[in-house]
């Protein structure tokens, strides 16, 4: 799925670090880690109450560009 197709809902703690819980647009709930892929773009870092992901577009000229996308949990 795409960065904007997937909503965070949740962040769980364990000892081996975060997990981010999101719920993509096919109403399906899935449970990413770090450096895990989504179609454009991964996962970068999990706070709390917030996740980083990096979209990466690619350009017809095979350049890569890339921006940092911050989700957080609604309070």
């Amino acid at each position: 799925m795409n960065v904007q197709d997937v909503n965070l809902v949740g962040v769980a703690k364990s000892q081996e670090g975060y997990t981010a819980v999101f719920r993509g647009n096919d109403k399906r709930i899935y449970f990413l880690h770090v450096g895990d892929r989504l179609f454009d773009g991964y996962l970068k870092d999990i706070g709390a109450d917030f996740v980083q992901i990096i979209r990466e577009t690619k350009m017809k000229s095979g350049q890569v560009l890339t921006k940092e996308i911050t989700k957080r949990l609604r309070t």
